[in-house]
């Protein structure tokens, strides 16, 4: 299964399929080291993979409202700007760029949704970030919900409706949103010990229905391409007694199988970590994890997990969906067969090079000329 000869690089797999026969010869070349720390890390960054020849990138934390542009621009008055104040409150606080979700839905204009996803999409090239994670996806409860401005309207079907139309804008810039939490986040305090128990009418219509409809997504669907949401963060909350990064009901049963989900699925910060293997084989791809380098010995043991085939199955099958998504977004267009060199030389590039190479022998060849004229046009006078 692993260090299986190939010339296959990730490069070549630019828009391949999800089904595309050539990702089982590319994931068989990878190590099981390779294929373990690139499934883990899903968070700040992803991990390289050499043999494949994937660099080590990074994903965006909360997306437009865009943190990256913020601390790159030397621009004070960049027009995608709001200054951090220096008094009062909160000092040195990033204030925001946006207003929240409620008031985006307020509009019921999808017109709006549309623009502010092409804003997303836009972002994730400049800030060199192929993962987006917005917007929420939850149904409000309270006006006091800790999360209320990042979550879109307690009705299902608005909420759905403005996440697909964002998505679906990001991704035609290869912007890849990923909405959050999924799911039955009902509440901010105590999230990591919650567990909502409901009857399966009341998940399907309510809860699950925000997400379905950008998964499915099929408002834009034509004969050529079926578009569809390609990224989900999970919840802290479990499902009854059951985590939701760890259920397979969930995660593989309702999103894969019933919605047709092929995507990245990540955990809100390191959640579950200690059940690992029970979240890959229940079709987590990773976890939100801050750093590139994972100590994992003190969650659990490799060695007691390394040989179990269904559990490696889930492992590799999380580097596939990761490496499918990115391969749908401008990160694609960065990387050469080559793990020396990140970019690829097309022939508009090659076309762009020369002139600038010609226009630049001409102008230095134009200031040589000049400069000789001068003098001998100096020592003719004389």
């Amino acid at each position: 299964m692993f260090n299986q000869p190939s010339d296959l690089k990730f490069a070549d797999m630019k828009l391949a399929d999800f089904d595309d026969y050539r990702w089982e010869e590319l994931l068989s070349h990878m190590s099981f080291e390779e294929a373990l720390d690139y499934a883990l890390q899903s968070g700040r960054g992803f991990a390289a993979v050499d043999s494949i020849g994937i660099p080590t990138g990074s994903y965006a934390e909360n997306g437009a409202g865009i943190a990256w542009l913020d601390a790159a621009s030397q621009e004070k008055q960049a027009p995608w700007k709001v200054e951090k104040p220096t008094t009062g409150s909160y000092p040195n606080q990033t204030i925001g760029y946006f207003n929240t979700y409620a008031i985006w839905a307020s509009s019921f204009n999808r017109e709006v949704m549309n623009e502010i996803g092409r804003l997303m999409g836009n972002d994730s090239i400049i800030g060199d970030k192929p993962v987006v994670w917005l917007p929420g996806a939850n149904t409000h409860r309270t006006p006091y919900g800790g999360r209320a401005s990042q979550y879109f309207s307690e009705d299902p079907v608005l909420t759905g409706i403005c996440t697909m139309e964002v998505a679906y804008s990001a991704l035609q810039k290869g912007g890849i949103i990923t909405a959050k939490h999924f799911a039955f986040n009902d509440q901010e305090g105590g999230r990591s010990g919650i567990s909502p128990f409901m009857s399966e009418q009341r998940a399907r219509e309510i809860e699950l229905r925000a997400f379905q409809i950008p998964v499915e997504m099929h408002k834009y669907d034509t004969a050529e391409k079926d578009y569809a949401l390609l990224g989900i963060m999970t919840s802290f909350s479990k499902i009854g007694a059951v985590e939701c990064t760890a259920s397979k009901g969930l995660m593989t049963n309702i999103l894969r199988n019933e919605w047709g989900f092929n995507g990245y699925v990540v955990s809100d910060l390191k959640d579950d970590l200690d059940i690992m293997p029970q979240t890959f084989l229940a079709g987590s791809t990773g976890y939100d994890w801050r750093t590139y380098n994972i100590d994992i010995e003190p969650y659990f043991n490799v060695e007691e997990f390394k040989y179990d085939k269904d559990v490696v199955n889930g492992i590799v099958e999380a580097c596939h969906r990761k490496m499918w998504v990115f391969a749908h977004t401008p990160l694609i267009n960065s990387v050469n067969r080559s793990t020396h060199s990140i970019w690829n030389m097309t022939w508009w590039r090659g076309s762009y090079i020369a002139a600038i190479s010609v226009s630049g022998t001409a102008l230095a060849a134009g200031v040589v000329l000049y400069c000789l004229s001068f003098v001998f046009g100096r020592k003719e006078e004389n």
